[in-house]
């Protein structure tokens, strides 16, 4: 893990849209190319990261003041969740608070930034919160 590191997470407005929007394509290459997932390069459009900014709550991990990962909060559930992926949820009818689009650049990985967001994440939550994971999503 990197060290002697300023380390902020702050809520992301419009203005950020471009920075987002680079995170996450980022890593919707990375996945791709590492693992072959491709269920993010048609869906993480620039106008869904808008949606996302104007319908949830959206954060920017910074290191240095180098934006580096993001990630969204909300109390929808993705739009690509079927009836089938909310009954396996513990209690698919109990109001959540979904994290969604957990993204680190590819060039920051290793140093621990997405355990980082997913601490935050669950924090801000509470329990039960439903966050990504490897390409799925599971609540907690």
């Amino acid at each position: 893990m990197e060290t002697d590191k300023h380390i902020q997470i702050k809520k992301a407005s419009i203005k950020d849209l471009d920075t987002i929007y680079t995170i996450v394509n980022e890593s919707s290459k990375w996945m791709k190319n590492e693992y072959g997932f491709t269920h993010w390069e048609e869906y993480y459009t620039k106008d869904m990261i808008k949606h996302n900014l104007e319908d949830k709550d959206v954060y920017i991990l910074f290191v240095s003041d180098t934006p580096v990962g993001t990630y969204s909060m909300g109390y929808t559930p993705p739009s690509y969740y079927t009836k089938e992926d909310m009954s396996k949820f513990t209690n698919p009818t109990t109001p959540s608070y979904y994290g969604t689009t957990l993204s680190v650049l590819p060039k920051y990985h290793g140093n621990g930034y997405a355990k980082m967001i997913f601490t935050c994440a669950h924090i801000q939550g509470g329990s039960p919160v439903a966050t990504p994971i490897a390409g799925g999503e599971i609540q907690l």
